[in-house]
């Protein structure tokens, strides 16, 4: 049988997805043919010739597509135009996605299977069944198992024990990721599997929580491979507790001296010292990126992360002189928090803002965490299939209020403009399906790195990877970064090639955003300006009776619960989920968001 795997779009950072790759591999080791096509590099515009030339091209019997809760929507709709091409195709779903919710998202999907945990083994098994063509009732010998039987009933099937992963199997990175790789000149190797701890935000699946680290000759060997393969600058290692064993650390940092290349890994501030970071500084570490989460000792104790604000001062500071570059997040909701405690927090992070790239943002109850249990549990989620149709939003679970919520919100969006490090962009080609490659000028070191392939005309906004030379984050939005001139002359391509595709004639459409991006919008593309009938923003005093651009007046958004439209486009990227619920909740409104 042949096989395509799909990597979908990613909602944020396009990097290496290693699970789908593990599996990839498992199944050419069991004598499959394997394909493969990752949906970053193409507009999303073009999904359905791109997918049919894979499909027809290879005689594609079996897709597996993988995925996190975040990507629901992006899912259903592959599988969506999977159907149309091919109803004959068997599809195959894993990841966070179908591991966390497997009854809702298998029944709301179209897919035909979906494989719980760690994929390897049951996808194999799975084909095997397939390629006999067994009757659907003796897939439930299959363990980790989820689909619809022959009379429509749910079977899931009991979880798969708890085994050894295959650490000496090579991931098929090449398949799906061989142009991020050859351009960005690096790889990320998987160092351990699972995690021993609980964290309530975290929304590990099932059969994940045993943790097995992996042995150095077999992350050596597949280091080696790759090696031979592509010119690799810089690893990146996936593995949470990397620090927790300093012989280890000792004898890896021995081992990646002769290499002469850079990496990047994972640490806890409860378990890294001043002897390790010598190590692995003096061995090429580049980055380490912590788990932090809050500066409130409350908190900290409330998420169930083991560590106190003392042992991450200490650790940030002991990292920043070894000159390793830091990475962390800090996340603010948790049950406990106040907005107290939030500031705590935030006050914090301004203090120490030129010292560490620590990013901020709300936290999210995504399936699988404790947070989205009990969030599901007081009523805060009613509607489990409305959370994953809105793109699993955040939801306020906190001991704060709505309005302080707001408030939290703006402070976080007014800290980040402030610390947003600006980069200089250059664009190097515009391909014929509207993607763009760039070349970038880290913000951090000022040294170059590349950006292929990205989906200017369908993202709602810019998420830069990581700089491979010290692991600094560049993640800004183009009106942030680019000359006005440039991304005027960029934008008005893309956006009137998007409205000349799209099918808008007798279409009435609506704007909320009267600032910046929506004024470049209407200004770039004539098809838009005809079929707009009104714009909206919050701040519309501002504009008082003056027309937005000489064209059109910029009204209240309560005017728009009794007009007739059929589209909305969302100019404002800040406000983009609370305008969502306002349309969806409060105005009751059922308009197909245009999301551009």
């Amino acid at each position: 049988m042949n096989l395509l795997f799909v990597q979908p779009k990613a909602r944020d950072i396009a990097g290496i997805a290693t699970g789908i790759c593990y599996v990839a591999t498992a199944t050419k080791e069991a004598g499959y043919n394997i394909f493969g096509v990752n949906l970053n590099y193409f507009s999303s515009s073009g999904y359905r010739d791109i997918l049919a030339s894979a499909i027809n091209t290879n005689n594609i019997d079996v897709v597996f597509i993988g995925g996190t809760s975040g990507d629901f929507n992006e899912i259903k709709r592959i599988i969506s135009i999977l159907k149309g091409l091919n109803n004959e195709l068997v599809l195959v779903l894993g990841g966070y996605l179908v591991s966390t919710e497997p009854e809702l998202v298998i029944r709301n999907t179209g897919a035909d299977f979906g494989v719980i945990g760690l994929g390897e083994t049951a996808s194999v098994e799975l084909l095997n069944l397939l390629s006999q063509k067994c009757a659907k009732s003796s897939y439930s010998t299959i363990s980790g198992l989820v689909y619809i039987d022959d009379n429509n009933d749910l079977v899931i099937t009991s979880n798969r024990k708890a085994c050894s992963f295959n650490f000496n199997r090579i991931p098929a990175l090449d398949l799906l990721f061989d142009d991020y790789i050859r351009n960005n000149k690096h790889i990320d190797l998987v160092g351990s599997i699972g995690c021993p701890f609980s964290c309530t935000f975290c929304s590990r699946p099932v059969g994940t929580k045993k943790y097995d680290q992996r042995p150095l000759d077999s992350l050596f060997y597949e280091l080696d491979y790759w090696l031979t393969v592509y010119d690799i600058k810089t690893i990146g290692i996936n593995d949470e507790l990397f620090s927790l064993d300093e012989e280890r650390v000792r004898e890896f940092c021995s081992r990646i001296r002769k290499y002469q290349i850079g990496f990047g890994l994972q640490g806890r501030v409860d378990t890294i010292t001043e002897e390790i970071l010598t190590m692995l500084k003096d061995a090429g570490c580049y980055s380490i990126s912590y788990g932090l989460e809050s500066a409130n000792n409350s908190i900290l104790a409330s998420m169930k992360k083991g560590i106190t604000i003392e042992q991450i001062e200490k650790a940030l500071s002991a990292t920043r002189q070894h000159g390793i570059s830091i990475i962390g997040n800090f996340i603010f909701g948790d049950i406990q928090e106040t907005y107290e405690t939030a500031n705590d927090t935030l006050n914090w992070w301004t203090n120490h803002m030129s010292e560490y790239d620590i990013h901020l943002t709300m936290i999210v109850p995504f399936p699988g965490s404790y947070i989205y249990d009990y969030a599901v549990q007081k009523g805060m989620i009613s509607d489990k299939l409305k959370f994953l149709n809105d793109g699993c939003p955040p939801v306020n679970c906190s001991k704060m209020s709505e309005s302080e919520i707001l408030r939290l919100k703006r402070r976080i969006n007014s800290l980040l403009q402030i610390k947003s490090r600006a980069s200089t962009i250059s664009i190097k080609y515009i391909h014929p399906d509207n993607t763009i490659d760039l070349t970038l000028e880290c913000g951090h070191c000022f040294k170059k790195f590349n950006v292929f392939k990205k989906d200017l005309a369908n993202d709602s906004r810019w998420s830069f990877d990581r700089c491979p030379s010290c692991g600094g984050h560049n993640s800004l939005s183009p009106t942030d970064i680019f000359k006005p001139s440039l991304y005027k002359q960029v934008l008005d391509h893309m956006s009137e090639q998007y409205f000349k595709t799209f099918q808008m004639k007798n279409k009435k459409i609506v704007m909320w955003g009267a600032k910046e991006r929506g004024q470049l919008l209407i200004a770039s593309s004539e098809n838009l300006r005809k079929c707009l009938v009104k714009v909206v923003d919050s701040a519309h005093e501002e504009y008082h009776d003056k027309l937005l651009l000489g064209i059109i007046r910029v009204d209240p958004p309560e005017t728009l619960k009794d007009l007739d439209f059929d589209y909305l486009i969302i100019a404002s990227t800040n406000y983009r989920d609370e305008i969502k619920s306002i349309i969806r909740d409060k105005f009751q409104l059922n308009i197909e968001i245009l999301d551009i």
